[in-house]
């Protein structure tokens, strides 16, 4: 089931299948975000393509103080800064649920010195995972502040993986123990 958004949902009855999930994919990768039924959870993962114009992309999705501060990196720097931010906010706005709705100047990330990453979002605030493992692409789950980052399930696995976990998922055909189970196994087997 989806929202009025296209944000989907499971609807399952069953105890064992309570939570949230969230995908993504670009290029070669997707990525699955799972948490708690109760929490709401978003994730997005981009192929860092060569940019046309930066300056205009940034001009219609980034605030003034993010796009001078991109601006500001030497030029190689400038792609990944950009989908660091770009990926975080989409993160957000899917897990709001918002869709196009919500425009990604309202997010804000903030960087903090210690390598933890928040966003902020119409007075809510958002735990930031930044999937950077993979190279060639930037990623970020995000979950909502009063939920713990340690029930969250984030991992990049080849596009046909993803897609298949989500047909699992909206059938109903895993529990979350054995989501979290196979998920570590793929992720240790390399999957």
């Amino acid at each position: 089931m989806a929202n009025a958004f296209g944000k989907l949902r499971i609807e399952s009855p069953a105890p064992a299948l309570d939570v949230q999930f969230n995908l993504s994919h670009s290029g070669s990768y997707g990525a699955i975000a799972l948490a708690d039924r109760a929490a709401e959870v978003g994730v997005d993962i981009e192929e860092m393509a060569p940019l046309p114009s930066y300056e205009e992309l940034a001009s219609i999705y980034l605030s003034r103080d993010e796009g001078e501060r991109i601006a500001a990196l030497a030029s190689p720097l400038r792609r990944r800064a950009f989908y660091r931010l770009w990926t975080i906010k989409e993160a957000v706005a899917k897990a709001q649920g918002a869709g196009v709705s919500l425009s990604l100047r309202e997010i804000q990330a903030h960087f903090i010195p210690s390598g933890r990453t928040y966003a902020t979002c119409r007075e809510r605030r958002w735990h930031v995972v930044e999937l950077d493992s993979l190279r060639g692409y930037a990623g970020a789950a995000a979950i909502e502040d009063r939920y713990l980052l340690t029930d969250t399930i984030v991992r990049c696995l080849p596009t046909s993986a993803t897609i298949a976990w989500c047909n699992r998922l909206r059938k109903g055909e895993v529990t979350r123990t054995g989501i979290e189970a196979e998920l570590r196994a793929q992720v240790n087997d390399g999957g």
